[in-house]
This record gives C-alpha cells, sequence and structure tokens, in this order.
C-alpha cells in the first residue's frame, strides 16, 4: 500500500513492534495479520455483500423516543392530564376546545411516560384515580380506572375472559375543555376474535393469566389478518365501518407489544410495521390514527392513544444498530497452574495456557486488561457466571462491576445464576433481591437492561435448579426483572446458549427468544471425566467460526437479531475461549480474538477500519512479550491436585 495512508499504517506497525525494548518476532506478527484478515479475502464474499446491503438501510429515527415528546406536548400541567389531540381543534368528538380521556388516553400516557417523564406519569395517574374514586368508575385493584379491554397491557387480566362493550360518559365540561371517559356496559364482544386489536388485549389477557398457549393463538390469529401494509380485519373490510379501506397504526403497535411480551423472535414483519409508524410520524412525535396503501395519512390526525402505544412498543428504527455483541464470561480462576479451575481437580483439567499466564479471576490487573481487550473488540456486555451470594465469583464480580463503572467502560453486565447449591432448593426471591440489592441498585447505568428490566438469566442444570416446573415458573415470574433460562439441553429453555444440537453435526447458529443468538469458535470435552468425547473444529481448521458468523450475519440482514453472546470469552475446561492463548503444543492462538473482532466489524454500527485492526494487533502483541517475559522463569509443573471433586 503506497501513499499518505499507506505511510501512517506503516509506521504504526513499526512503531507496534518494539514494546519496553523486545522485539516482537516477525513469524508472530505475520500469523497475527493474516489471521485478522484471512476471512476478509477467504471464502467470505457474503460479508462484503451484507455490508453493501446493511448500509443501504442504516437509518437511526427513534420512534418512540420522538412519541413520548408528543405526549409531553398535549399535558395539560393545570389539569394534570393529556389532551386527545394537540391543540382545540380534531378530537372525536367535534368539542370546540381540548378533551380529555380518562380511558383510553389518560391511562396509556401514564404507562407510557413512566421511563421518559416519571414527574408527569405520576400526575396524570394521581388525576386519573382521583376521577375514578369521584365518579365511581371501577378500578383494578391497584386504584386505576379500567374499561375491562384495556387494562391487559398494565399486567391485568380481563375478569369476564372476554372484552367487554362500552359506553362513552362525559365526566366533567366547561367552556374550554371536556374530561371523558369509556365505562364498561356489561355486554360481551361475541365476534371480537375478527378485530386484530380486539385478539392483541386479548392475548395480553391471557398471558397475565399464565395461559401462554392461548396468548400465542391470539398472536397468531392477529398476524394471519397481516396482508403486507397492515391488519385486515373486520374494521378494515367493513363497508359500513369508519376505519373501511385504510389501516390503523395503533393496531400495528399492539402486535409488537404482544409479540415482545411472548418473548418470540422479531418477524420480518414487524420491520415493515416499524417502518409504517415512522412514516406515519408527525414532526412533532405524533402518530396519525390511520394510513392508506400509500401511505398516506390525509385526514387522519395525531392522537394520544395511537401515540402512548407506539411509545410503549419501544420501536427504535436504528435497525442493525441495536444488535449487541456480548461474551459468557467465567470468574472462577485462582492464582497459578493448580490454583482454582487451573488444574486443581481431575474433574476440570484444562489443557491451554492464557497468554496472561494462569490469572486470579479477583485481580486488578486481569479485569482491566479483559475490560482493554473488550472495549478494543465492541463488545457490549457480559454475561457473568455467578455462583450464589458471597462466593468467589461473587467477589470477583463486585470487582469488575466495580472497575467497569469507575473506568467508564461501555458495557453491560449481566448475572449468570449457576446451579450453586447442590441440594437443588433455591430462594429464588431471596437471589434477585440480593442481584438487586448488590449490582442493580448500586451499578443501576452498567447492569444489563432487557424490555427496560434488569436481565438475569439461569443456567439449565442437572441438580434440579432449573428442572422442575415449578422452579421455572418461579423464576419466571418475580416481578421486576427479565428473566431467561439459558442453556443447550434442554427444551424449555428460552435462551440457546451456545449451538450445540444434540452433538451429532456441527453446530448452527439457533435463534431464541428476544433474537438471541448464542455460537462459538470450537468445543472439546474430549479431556473431560464423564463427557461426551465431543469435539467440533479442535485446531481451527474447519472454519467453524466463519460459518456461525457468516450464518449469524445473515440473519442480522433479515432484521431478526437483537443478541450475539459468544461463548466464551474464557472457559478454557471446554475450551471454547475467545480470549488468547496458547495450546499444549505451544502454539499461540490469536485467530478467534481477531475474527471476533473482524466479524464484528461487519456489523455496519461499526467501523470496518484497517489502522484500528492493527492497533488491536499491537495491544496483543504487547501483552504477549510482557507476561511471557514475567511468567517464563516461574513457570510451574504441570501437576494436578486431586483434592477437590467438583467444579464449581
Amino acid at each position: 500500500m503506497r501513499g499518505a495512508h499507506g505511510r501512517l499504517v506503516s509506521e504504526n506497525v513499526k512503531r507496534s513492534l518494539r514494546i519496553a525494548g523486545h522485539i516482537i518476532p516477525m513469524w508472530l506478527v505475520g500469523i497475527i495479520v493474516i489471521s485478522a484478515f484471512v476471512p476478509a479475502m477467504l471464502g467470505n464474499s457474503s460479508v462484503a455483500t451484507d455490508l453493501a446491503s446493511l448500509n443501504a438501510g442504516n437509518t437511526s429515527v427513534l420512534v418512540s423516543a420522538n412519541a413520548a415528546s408528543f405526549l409531553n406536548y398535549t399535558y395539560n400541567s393545570t389539569l394534570g392530564l393529556c389532551s386527545e389531540v394537540y391543540g382545540n381543534s380534531g378530537n372525536s368528538l367535534g368539542f370546540p376546545g381540548q378533551v380529555f380521556w380518562i380511558i383510553t388516553d389518560n391511562l396509556l400516557a401514564y404507562y407510557a411516560l413512566q421511563p421518559y417523564d416519571k414527574t408527569v406519569s405520576d400526575n396524570i395517574k394521581y388525576q386519573i384515580e382521583a376521577y375514578a374514586k369521584k365518579y365511581s368508575l371501577p378500578t383494578d385493584l391497584n386504584g386505576l380506572p379500567i374499561s375491562f379491554k384495556h387494562e391487559p397491557i398494565l399486567g391485568d387480566k380481563l375478569p369476564a375472559g372476554t372484552p367487554h362493550g362500552y359506553n362513552l360518559y362525559n365526566l366533567t365540561q366547561k367552556d374550554s375543555y371536556l374530561v371523558a371517559t369509556e365505562v364498561d356496559n356489561g355486554s360481551v364482544w361475541p365476534d371480537w376474535m375478527n378485530y386484530s386489536d380486539e385478539l392483541a388485549w386479548m392475548g395480553m389477557s391471557f398471558l397475565n393469566g399464565g395461559d401462554a398457549t392461548d396468548a400465542m393463538v391470539c398472536y397468531n390469529n392477529m398476524m394471519s389478518m397481516w396482508d403486507g401494509f397492515g391488519f385486515a380485519d373486520a374494521a378494515h373490510n367493513n363497508t359500513n365501518a369508519i376505519q373501511y379501506g385504510y389501516y390503523e397504526p395503533f393496531k400495528l403497535a399492539l402486535a409488537i407489544i404482544l409479540r415482545q411480551r411472548l418473548k418470540l423472535p422479531k418477524p420480518p414483519q414487524e420491520t415493515t410495521m416499524e417502518n409504517i409508524l415512522a412514516a406515519c410520524q408527525g414532526p412533532d412525535g405524533g402518530i396519525a390514527t390511520g394510513y392508506d396503501k400509500n401511505l398516506s395519512t390525509a385526514g387522519h390526525t395525531e392522537n394520544t392513544e395511537t401515540t402512548a402505544l407506539v411509545v410503549v412498543a419501544n420501536v427504535s428504527l436504528s435497525r442493525h444498530n441495536d444488535v449487541r455483541v456480548g461474551f459468557y464470561y467465567y470468574v472462577w480462576y485462582g492464582e497459578g497452574f493448580g490454583g482454582r479451575h487451573w488444574n486443581d481437580s481431575d474433574v476440570a483439567p484444562v489443557v491451554d495456557e492464557p497468554i496472561l499466564g494462569y490469572y486470579n479471576s479477583q485481580n486488578t490487573s486481569t479485569i482491566r486488561q479483559h475490560l482493554n481487550w473488550f472495549k478494543e473488540l465492541n463488545i457490549s456486555f457480559l454475561i457473568i457466571s455467578w455462583w450464589g451470594p458471597n462466593s468467589y465469583e461473587d467477589n470477583a464480580t463486585k470487582t469488575i462491576f466495580s472497575m467497569v463503572k469507575q473506568y467508564n467502560y461501555p458495557i453491560e453486565i449481566a448475572i449468570m445464576v449457576e446451579a450453586y447449591n447442590w441440594s437443588g432448593i433455591y430462594d429464588f426471591k431471596a437471589i434477585f433481591d440480593y442481584i438487586n440489592d448488590t449490582y442493580v441498585v448500586p451499578y443501576g447505568s452498567i447492569y444489563m437492561k432487557l424490555y427496560d428490566l434488569p436481565f438475569v438469566c439461569f443456567f439449565n442444570d442437572n441438580i434440579n435448579m432449573t428442572r422442575t416446573e415449578a422452579n421455572r415458573t418461579a423464576i419466571r415470574s418475580v416481578p421486576g426483572f427479565s428473566a431467561r433460562i439459558v442453556g443447550h439441553t434442554e427444551d424449555y429453555v428460552d435462551w440457546w446458549a451456545w449451538p450445540i444440537a444434540g452433538y451429532e453435526e456441527a453446530p448452527k447458529p439457533r435463534l431464541s427468544r428476544d433474537g438471541f443468538i448464542g455460537i462459538l469458535p470450537r468445543y472439546d470435552d474430549t479431556h473431560l471425566p464423564n463427557r461426551t468425547n465431543t469435539m467440533y473444529d479442535v485446531n481451527y481448521t474447519e472454519g467453524l467460526y466463519d460459518e456461525q458468523w457468516n450464518e449469524t450475519l445473515r440473519m442480522i440482514e433479515e432484521n431478526t437479531v437483537n443478541f450475539v453472546a459468544i461463548y466464551s470469552w474464557n472457559e478454557y475446561h471446554e475450551r471454547s475461549q475467545v480470549e488468547p492463548h496458547i495450546s499444549p503444543d505451544g502454539t499461540y492462538v490469536l485467530s478467534p480474538f481477531s475474527k471476533t473482532y473482524h466479524y464484528i466489524q461487519a456489523i455496519p454500527e461499526f467501523p470496518s477500519l484497517l489502522v484500528p485492526t492493527l492497533l488491536v494487533i499491537a495491544t496483543l502483541l504487547a501483552v504477549i512479550v510482557l507476561k511471557r517475559k514475567q511468567t517464563i522463569r516461574t513457570k510451574p509443573t504441570r501437576t494436578l491436585n486431586r483434592e477437590r471433586d467438583d467444579v464449581g
């Protein structure tokens, strides 16, 4: 390469080759550089195609965040309520002033604004509860007014099992404004299943009552009404209905909300829905109440009800910008060969050595180096293997959280609860309380969220932590958290942690709920006792990691992926580690690290630049030289301490 850019790269390389007075062998430089760029040169043309197609649609439109601003525009601080529309005209009653609906507008606005403007949300909640009390309106157990239709969005279950019909009532009328509400009239809506919005409300109601099966039926029936432009349901097709011939954006929002709550992967149709909602959004953030096949919203006003539902749906047309890549991170290691998990037991030996040496997971220098590598790789999150309160791993995790916050690393962390109690008896509420008090509250800005709630996962085990349905229900029903069961050997897992399916063929990425994919560079348990003697791409010659990443990039293009979790950063027992290490024959194994960097750059949100790549390589070279110089004189004999008989 010639010219100014070529000279810049060359000088960076030269500077990186002499570190702390040590000369790096050129053969090692060659291996690292080739390992970084071979995927881009050989058998990886799909990545280039993906880049071109993905960048063409790489937009950033925060639909829901802008919609929340519209709700603030419609908020009247004197009344403590949001008006139906912004301004004094265009309301559904033709009233010559502002109309404030208790249900549905302000019930939905209160709920939608909670994560955006808690003060306004609390004011609305106070007012609608006051109106409910003053006019003896039906309420739920929390005192919120209900319509026997819309309250499932709050977590309630419809008591009669089907939506009720309702009447409209004026509560307060002045010259300049009118306060009204919908009130249940006791009649059951017999054909509710022909309306897509009623299916969504009922699906949420079933789900709130613990009936995921019927909730799924509602969702599938709703999606069967999708015609490529919107939901062509009974209202859309009825020539006598005011909705005849046009589509309603609030129904798109309801479909998204129900899908999210069912924890289903994002379907391709949802991307179209998001684009339509963006097209229906005005410059003030409000969402129009209708559109046609040409996406024209002419004749349809922006209103609070529709806009609030879009806010709840959390629509963000960042496309692939919301794809997040992370590692499973194991913090159970003690200092030195023969130390904790470094061949301290014949149950779980290791055959590879980190280039950092056999490190202590609680050591701040080790943690700092790991965090620096995560930053260079553009890693978004860590899922830490955690073995109970006050355990060795718990203490290491506390240090990691503290350092991420102290040094402002751009990464979030979640806890993966392992089967730490060999009795199989767990107090799940106590576990969640401990995680909340120890990690969520003091580290809220860096604790990983899923659907705006702290994310905790539980690894599926063989000693009863997740095997019983009662335990799984307890895990998934703790309020205030998004909980998932992860693993690879049971049908009940929510997230397949890594793609090993029956051990019969090379694993392939498996899309799980929430748009989650787990991948791994290698797997080898042949040296572990009482295992399956399974190995995949042990010498990195079969292209397993490349195949998994290319398949993942293909699914990213289809907008079905939200999370990519790599198993693992440093699980040395099963040899799945990406961390730079030394193989039993003394070979430096750096390609999983460099390939991880390369493929993350293939996701459009990350710039694919040559100079940063070389700087990452330079960092590896520096660590190799410094650490090997420090450890080579004191390298211990590889012997096994047979006193321990467990892995945890």
